[in-house]
């Protein structure tokens, strides 16, 4: 939903979301910083870097236009099915 609406995703790092959705972090989306103990780093220079800048606009903008080509509703379905066959659950 946010990137659908053209904003600038910052998005907990998973490889689900490479391997199933196709989402390349700092192409789509910026990773929220993440410790061992899963807890968010507060870094405001990190955040700040992307936030109201040329290259957290490139990133938005490149967000944007992945979701909307790929995730109609047709897609989806799709893209579900072969998760689930990869998985051996169909």
């Amino acid at each position: 939903e946010i990137m659908l609406s053209g904003c600038l995703a910052f998005v907990e790092p998973k490889d689900i979301l490479q391997t199933d959705l196709g989402l390349i972090p700092y192409v789509h989306y910026v990773p929220m910083l993440i410790d061992e103990n899963n807890k968010l780093i507060i870094d405001i220079e990190y955040y700040n870097k992307y936030l109201g800048t040329e290259e957290g606009f490139k990133i938005a903008k490149q967000g944007f236009e992945y979701m909307r080509d790929n995730f109609t509703d047709e897609k989806v379905a799709e893209k579900y099915c072969e998760i689930l066959k990869r998985r051996n659950l169909i």
